[in-house]
């Protein structure tokens, strides 16, 4: 597998060329920032980040062999967790992600379910998009409630 391709996923994760680094959308923001949802039946930046963490560890699970359960619905409810918590758990899995692109072989097959499947690879480039995709509206969502550009 071609170096570059591991070095472009890592670089990617962290928005190289693309946005900001996703630990620098999150930090500097205070708990009751957090919970703040910026217009009537938009995200706060908890959900947000609450969300993207569920799908980064939905496909680690994948990629781990170990096919998680959804639950309609799940995928934003933080429950009890505190903001300092849910960042330091985004910071872990980003590292964690990262690991997987620098040493998983991107070619293995990962099963989604038993008539799907796609690659470690594949997995990988999803997560980021995934990611990526609500980074934006989490800062969109910082700008709204006056708390970005961050202090």
């Amino acid at each position: 597998m071609s170096e570059w391709i591991r070095s472009a996923l890592i670089d990617r994760l962290h928005g190289a060329h693309i946005h900001v680094d996703p630990m620098v959308a999150v930090d500097g923001l205070s708990e009751e920032d957090a919970v703040r949802h910026p217009f009537e039946g938009g995200r706060s930046p908890m959900e947000l980040v609450y969300h993207m963490i569920y799908w980064m560890e939905f496909s680690m699970d994948l990629i781990g062999g170990e096919p998680p359960e959804y639950i309609e619905g799940s995928d934003w409810e933080n429950g009890e967790e505190n903001w300092g918590s849910l960042v330091e758990r985004f910071r872990k899995d980003l590292s964690n992600m990262e690991f997987m692109a620098e040493n998983w072989e991107l070619k293995d097959t990962v099963k989604i379910s038993d008539e799907l499947a796609t690659f470690v690879g594949a997995e990988i480039i999803g997560a980021i998009q995934h990611t990526s995709y609500h980074l934006g509206q989490l800062v969109a969502a910082r700008r709204a409630i006056g708390a970005w550009p961050r202090p």
